[in-house]
């Protein structure tokens, strides 16, 4: 489900885009009550652009990063609405540029950086090598047509604003960015600005038929956009200039005429110093020197305004960009001291795991040796009980041995020595066997009897 932060890089992504009615219709999605309401109303700031007056809420703090960043455009968007030449603009969209790194919303940064350079579009004629660096790190961080058609834009406008910057605008150029445009189409709100700052280049490189049909383009496709309505000024600016030059007064006075019905309500010294010294021109021109007079006599005094209240910016714009530094350097601090401590837990974790696994070794190396000294011991134990059976073993034997001796010597003397004593006692028995005595005999038949008995046993046991 998309959370307020994927919406929100949608809600820039319109923003970018000039579509605010669309970025309106995103922001009305957010489940945050005050971003959704704060978002809301930067889009109506954004779509007036000064020409009617919006009243904002005075500044405040707020928990959430996303609606900090909304609150700072709102900030810088209204100032440079109702009072371009402050300090306020520039400081307001360089912090919410700054929060915008802290929590990593790239579309914020885009859309910081594009605010920005907004801010020095309102100069009339000061160098802008500063305005340059924020224009690299538009196109460095450039992702979509959207992106490229802010990063051309401000490169062609810087370019014909600062002869010393050296950024190469010429046809190549803006075969590059046409390939950008083709991708909109005709009723994009970004073809009224394309057209107008093509038509001053062709003023430059003097093709002053292409430069007016792009200007008369850019005047077409304005309907009542009051986001746009600074264009139709420019570009009624630069007809009446070139009418000038060739000599159409009366039709430089009609184009004149029509700037000034169409002057910038949110810039109006600045619409008004250009009004006034190119008026100044047509009249000398037509030999009305009064007027002509008098033309240059207002536009040198708002000019002088111009210059003073630039100078004062200029010097704010200093002290705004070295705190903004300092702050991003803070940050990268910050961010070091969060890797250095991260891998300093990284490190400790890796330390941890290796004494566990050391740990882990060393006890299962001692609980292996342990169990081979078991098996040792048991094996020993074995030896012994093998060792002690094998001397029972030859104890029985020779116990074996000994008795079948014994026996053996028992059955051999009786054999040799009873055995021949018995025959012996009957050989001399039986000499005296025969004798006139009836009853002698029968003694003499029974001992004999004996003796065989005797003898056989004998034989029998040897």
């Amino acid at each position: 489900m998309p959370t307020d932060i994927d919406d929100l890089g949608l809600y820039f992504s319109e923003l970018k885009e000039l579509n605010y009615k669309s970025a309106a219709d995103y922001a009305k999605q957010f489940d945050n009550g005050l971003l959704r309401n704060k978002s809301i109303q930067l889009t109506e700031i954004l779509y007036a652009a000064g020409q009617s007056k919006i009243q904002i809420e005075n500044e405040a703090e707020y928990d959430k990063p996303e609606v900090q960043i909304i609150s700072l455009f709102i900030q810088g968007y209204h100032n440079l609405y109702t009072n371009p030449y402050s300090n306020q603009p520039f400081r307001y969209f360089s912090e919410a540029l700054a929060k915008a790194r802290e929590i990593d919303l790239l579309p914020a940064q885009k859309f910081a950086l594009i605010s920005i350079l907004e801010v020095y579009s309102f100069e009339i004629s000061q160098s802008n090598e500063d305005a340059q660096s924020y224009l690299q790190r538009l196109k460095e961080l450039a992702e979509d047509n959207a992106d490229l058609y802010h990063y051309y834009l401000n490169a062609l406008q810087l370019d014909l604003k600062d002869i010393f910057l050296d950024i190469n605008i010429d046809l190549s150029f803006f075969q590059q960015f046409d390939k950008v445009m083709n991708q909109y189409q005709s009723n994009h709100p970004f073809w009224p600005n394309y057209y107008s700052f093509k038509g001053v280049f062709y003023e430059k490189i003097d093709r002053v038929e292409e430069a007016i049909s792009f200007h008369k383009k850019s005047i077409a496709s304005i309907k009542d956009e009051p986001f746009l309505k600074f264009i139709k000024f420019r570009s009624n600016i630069r007809l009446s200039e070139i009418n000038r030059k060739r000599g159409s007064f009366e039709e430089a006075l009609i184009y004149m005429n029509e700037a000034d019905l169409n002057i910038d309500l949110a810039d109006t010294t600045r619409s008004k110093f250009y009004i006034h010294y190119y008026l100044s021109r047509v009249y000398d021109q037509m030999n009305d020197h009064e007027k002509a007079y008098s033309s240059l006599l207002r536009a040198t005094d708002l000019k002088t305004k111009l210059d003073y209240e630039q100078n004062s910016l200029e010097i704010a714009r200093l002290n705004v960009r070295y705190q903004t530094q300092e702050k991003e350097l803070a940050l990268l601090k910050e961010r070091e001291k969060v890797r250095d401590t991260r891998n300093m837990l990284g490190g400790s974790v890796l330390l941890i795991v290796f004494i566990s696994i050391t740990y882990y070794l060393v006890q299962k190396n001692t609980k292996r040796k342990q169990l081979l000294a078991e098996s040792e011991k048991d094996l020993e134990r074995q030896r012994v009980v093998s060792l002690l059976k094998e001397q029972e073993l030859v104890s029985i034997d020779a116990m074996i041995a000994g008795q079948e001796k014994e026996r053996q010597r028992l059955a051999n003397e009786l054999h040799d020595d009873l055995g021949g004593l018995l025959a012996s006692i009957k050989l001399h028995f039986h000499t005296l066997l025969y004798t006139e005595d009836t009853e002698s005999n029968k003694k003499f038949e029974k001992t004999d009897s004996l003796i065989n008995e005797a003898y056989d046993k004998v034989r029998a046991i040897a």
